[in-house]
C-alpha cells in the first residue's frame, strides 16, 4: 500500500483533490454550531494529513505556528491582550511549537521527561503550559472579582451614608416645621 516512508504512490495509490462546495450565508450572521465546527475541524486535520503525505508536514507546521504567532501579536497590538501574567504563557506556546518541528528537541524533551514515545513529551509539555495559563488566568479573574466586590461595598456604602443623610435633613425639616392639622 505505501512504500517504506509510509507515503502513497510507490505502491499503486494515488491523491487527488475533490472540490468543495461552498454556500453563501442564509442569514446575517454565522450559522455555525458545534456540530458544524467538528466538521470544519475534522476537515482541518484532514487538510493537514494530506499535506503529511505529501511530505509538507515541516511547512504546515512552521505555518501554523507562525499563523499563532500572528494573532497572539495582533491581539497584544490591538490591546486586547496585556503584557501581564498570562502572556508569558503564550510565549512559551509558541516557543513549543517553534522548537517540536525540530525531531531532536522532540527526542531530547522525551529522553529528559523519560518517555518512550517522544511525540508524547510534546503533548505533556503543552498540557503543563496550558494549565499554567489557566492558573494565571484565574488568579487574575479572582483578583478583578475581589476588586469588584469591593468596588460595589463602596458604592453601597456611599449610597446609604447619602440616603442618611438626605432622610436626616428631611427628618430635622419635618420636626421643625409640622403640618398644620386639617379640620
Amino acid at each position: 500500500m505505501s512504500d517504506r516512508h509510509g507515503t502513497p504512490g510507490t505502491a499503486g495509490l494515488r491523491l487527488r483533490e475533490i472540490p468543495i462546495k461552498q454556500f453563501e450565508r442564509r442569514r446575517g450572521r454565522t450559522t455555525l454550531k458545534l456540530i458544524g465546527a467538528t466538521r470544519m475541524f475534522y476537515r482541518f486535520n484532514v487538510f493537514v494529513h494530506g499535506e503529511m503525505l505529501l511530505g509538507r508536514a515541516d511547512v504546515i507546521h512552521v505555518l501554523i505556528v507562525v499563523g499563532l504567532a500572528a494573532a497572539l501579536l495582533l491581539l497584544v497590538r490591538r490591546g486586547l491582550i496585556h503584557v501581564d501574567l498570562s502572556f508569558p504563557w503564550f510565549v512559551a506556546i509558541i516557543v513549543l511549537g517553534v522548537l517540536s518541528t525540530s525531531e531532536g528537541f522532540i527526542h531530547s524533551a522525551a529522553a529528559a521527561l523519560g518517555i518512550v514515545y517522544p511525540p508524547i513529551g510534546i503533548v505533556f509539555l503543552t498540557i503543563f503550559i496550558v494549565l499554567g495559563l489557566i492558573t494565571s488566568l484565574l488568579i487574575i479573574i479572582t483578583r478583578l472579582r475581589r476588586r469588584q466586590i469591593q468596588i460595589v461595598r463602596r458604592i453601597i456604602g456611599e449610597e446609604l451614608k447619602r440616603q442618611d443623610e438626605t432622610l436626616g435633613a428631611w427628618r430635622g425639616e419635618f420636626n421643625q416645621n409640622p403640618p398644620i392639622p386639617r379640620t
